[in-house]
């Protein structure tokens, strides 16, 4: 019984790994976004005091 069911869940366990990976690099992009974000809003704090 679990033999047959061993396959599917292999799968079922290697999308959702694939998955979870690709969220993870998304939400890694998503930060260096938001740095860059703050980043340049700095710069435009600077520029504007000067």
């Amino acid at each position: 019984m679990f033999l047959i069911l061993a396959k599917p869940l292999q799968k079922l366990f290697n999308s959702s790994s694939t998955a979870l990976q690709h969220l993870s690099t998304s939400l890694n992009n998503l930060q260096q976004l938001t740095t860059t974000y703050n980043n340049l809003q700095q710069l435009d704090l600077c520029s504007l005091q000067h």
